[in-house]
């Protein structure tokens, strides 16, 4: 009920939260915080669903281990591989902080009424003492460190990561105490402590509490809270009949203290029994009990333990199996190989080969996948089962060659550059190396470590011809990026040259024509050529803009003699583009008329005794125009500049090899990010068989911002199947192990 009232709360805040933060962004003056929160509306955007079923796994884990604590103690090792997809340490000092801090900022919306009444009864529920006030299972503290495990997987930045535990925070302090209400409610209804009686708290208590376990004490005492209601000291009588030991696959001890124990405890045993006993008798909570404990690498650290050995009868069936199927591309279901296994195997052989096809079953759902490489992979079924019973420790070990080799086959098969036809190279390819693994494979793992090989060189013969197809657009990018460079560099130096009074039509030319110009020399073959060309185009520049800056009538004759010359530069230079006629027409007419008014108000300046304002160009004394870097202006024209300030996270944390969905018109398409160039201005995705799209980083950015591209998602790998099969929801919807149909509707 807390877990699904949680989850509730945290959808309906996702919902929000989106809105709040584009709000926030807009209204910020630091473009590093407006970046920061924009990379957080992004996030929730693309990965709410995520978040949320993150959240649920993650409050669970949460809640289970403060709810018993000696258990969760004892499995702390066991439970290390579910974290290990965050990117931050739980004992880290700064998380430690920071959701101290949320926790006590929502702890003080809270009514201490509903805090000590939950405190108290899902203490009683597990009959023991009352659950310290920051520590009970529900409290904001579980809340927060939940929702930092589970931004954490996604491995967002640090800041991002505050940015939205910062915009939970009220909406989950603002719903907590109506959750704290409702299962009070839920638990007075079913005669869990309906009153609680204050009761003073002596250092007697304190005295015995310290010592042996008074048990008069224990069982006619109820919750004993101060006058200000909260608790000082919480116990609860048994419920009558209790033994402890495990009950509904949870287990559950008459004593959640003393030292942490790992690998096949007594405790494990008999949760191992009872997990057991209800997979046998069909039921789905049993089957992933079973599957947690097979996935528990603790439980493997030694050989003494409950788990038998497959006997050599049903090894020997499954390789007549292998041998009768292994040229056939209909591979045998899961539930056919059950069927064998049921007859020749033990219960424990029985439960693993059902676990197996239900990975299998979760891989199969995963529409990432496409048809041909499921088909090669749904092959090596009856492999994967046979290998797992040899080695119980399949599900485990997450460096299991099989384990290996199924990812590494799911991550080519992903690959928007492959060509995954079914008479493909590829998939031939694959389809002899699942050939020869069923084939050859018997007990010795090395088969396939031997076919991973196979298949890693499978991949490099395939990544090389198209890094051939790639190498016309790399290179056309490159001199893309060249180009741009170069333009940048070029409108920064053009900047620096300019003045207040320069016309704005010359502005224009400057920063887009005469840019193009000045790139093309600094990107020439031959650089020193090239160096003389940018020289001479900066020198042609500067003309330019001395020619329609206001003069005195000494001027005039000068600027006479300089025009026919700069004329030719600019034409020259003009020749280099593609410039339509008419655009070069209509600059040239509006230059001569602008030289034209400017002769006319030179006369007339004659003989002012005003001083000319001084200008970064220059005519000097020798007679020729320069470029004075440290002139006073008086004023400079709004920057044209288009040089690149640092990009948003979002695209600076791009990787090569990354794939992104284009989203357009309804249809959503994958592509490989191919190639980044060296200044991170250019982004090259494609697609089989020869599709290419170039993108600069400022299109990339709006595009991740707007939803029009995202990261895809990864496929199902081994671990995330197994991680399913032990925790999904969808195994307490349906009666055994679900079907693939049953897993593609849900």
């Amino acid at each position: 009920m807390i877990l699904d009232r949680m989850s509730q709360v945290v959808a309906e805040a996702l919902t929000r939260i989106s809105d709040e933060l584009t709000a926030e962004a807009l209204r910020s003056e630091l473009h590093e915080r407006r970046e920061l929160l924009l990379d957080a509306v992004m996030l929730v955007r693309e990965s709410r669903l995520d978040i949320e079923a993150r959240f649920r796994r993650s409050f669970t884990e949460v809640f289970q281990g403060r709810m018993f604590p000696g258990e969760a103690r004892a499995t702390d090792r066991a439970q290390q591989p579910m974290r290990e997809l965050s990117l931050m340490s739980d004992d880290s000092l700064s998380d430690t902080l920071e959701v101290g801090r949320l926790a006590q900022r929502a702890g003080g919306a809270l009514d201490p009424e509903q805090v000590l009444g939950i405190r108290a009864r899902l203490a009683a529920l597990i009959e023991r003492d009352w659950f310290d006030e920051a520590r009970h299972p529900a409290s904001p503290d579980a809340i927060f460190e939940a929702l930092r495990m589970a931004l954490a997987e996604l491995a967002p930045r640090a800041e991002v990561k505050t940015a939205l535990l910062d915009a939970f925070e009220p909406h989950v302090s603002r719903s907590l105490n109506g959750v704290y209400e409702a299962v009070n409610d839920q638990l007075r209804a079913h005669h869990v402590l309906p009153r609680l009686r204050a009761q003073v708290q002596t250092a007697s208590d304190v005295s015995r509490r310290a010592g042996a376990p008074d048990t008069a004490s224990r069982s006619d005492t109820e919750p004993a809270v101060n006058a200000s209601g909260a608790a000082v000291s919480m116990r609860t009588p048994p419920a009558a009949g209790a033994s402890g030991g495990i009950s509904g696959g949870t287990m559950s001890g008459t004593s959640q203290t003393g030292a942490a124990q790992t690998g096949w405890s007594g405790q494990v045993v008999a949760q191992y029994h009872d997990a057991m006993a209800q997979a046998q008798a069909g039921r789905p909570a049993g089957r992933r009990q079973m599957a947690q404990l097979l996935s528990n690498p603790a439980m493997f650290e030694t050989d003494e333990g409950p788990l038998a050995p497959v006997g050599p009868p049903l090894v020997a069936v499954l390789t007549d199996l292998q041998r009768d199927h292994h040229s056939s591309q209909s591979p045998l279901s899961g539930p056919d190989i059950a069927r064998h296994v049921r007859a020749q195997g033990t219960p424990l052989d029985q439960v693993t080969a059902e676990i197996v096809s239900l990975v299998f079953d979760y891989i199969y759902s995963d529409r990432r996948l496409p048809d041909p490489i499921k088909q090669q992979l749904l092959r090596l079924q009856v492999v994967a089962v046979k290998a797992a019973l040899l080695d119980r420790g399949f599900f485990a070990r997450r460096q299991h060659p099989i384990r290996r080799l199924i990812d590494r086959i799911s991550e080519l098969g992903v690959d928007p550059d492959q060509d995954l036809a079914a008479h493909g190279a590829l998939v031939a390819g694959i389809a002899a190396i699942v050939d020869q693994v069923i084939a050859e494979f018997v007990t010795d793992l090395a088969v396939f470590e031997q076919g991973i090989a196979q298949v890693n060189t499978l991949g490099e013969q395939q990544a090389e011809l198209r890094a051939q197809r790639l190498a016309r657009a790399e290179r056309e990018a490159a001199l893309r990026e060249a180009m741009a460079l170069a333009q940048d560099e070029a409108r920064t130096e053009l900047e620096r040259r300019m003045d207040q009074d320069v016309p704005a039509f010359v502005q224009d030319f400057l920063f887009s024509s005469w840019a193009d110009v000045l790139a093309r020399a600094r990107c020439a073959p031959d650089a020193s050529a090239g160096a003389q060309a940018w020289s001479v185009g900066l020198r042609a520049a500067e003309y330019l803009i001395w020619s329609v800056l206001p003069k005195q009538s000494d001027e005039i004759a000068r600027l006479a003699a300089v025009l026919p010359g700069l004329m030719r530069g600019l034409n020259r230079g003009l020749d280099l583009l593609e410039l339509p006629a008419d655009a070069r027409t209509g600059f040239f007419d509006a230059l001569l008329r602008t030289h034209t008014r400017e002769l006319e108000a030179a006369k007339k300046r004659s003989g002012s005794g005003s001083a000319p304002r001084a200008t970064a160009v220059r005519l000097q004394a020798d007679g020729t125009v320069g470029f004075a870097p440290d002139a006073a202006q008086a004023a400079r024209p709004v920057s044209k500049s288009t040089v690149a300030a640092a990009w948003p996270a979002s695209v600076q944390g791009l990787v090569r090899g990354q794939r992104l969905d284009l989203h357009e018109d309804g249809q959503r398409q994958t592509f490989k990010l191919a190639w980044i160039s060296p200044a991170r201005k250019l982004f090259i995705l494609s697609r089989h068989p020869d599709e290419t799209l170039t993108f600069d980083a400022q299109r990339m950015a709006e595009m991740l911002r707007a939803g029009t591209m995202s990261l895809s998602l990864e496929p199902i790998t081994v671990e995330r199947a197994i991680r399913r099969a032990a925790s999904d929801e969808v195994l307490d919807t349906l009666t055994g192990a679900p079907t693939r149909t049953a897993l593609q509707e849900t």
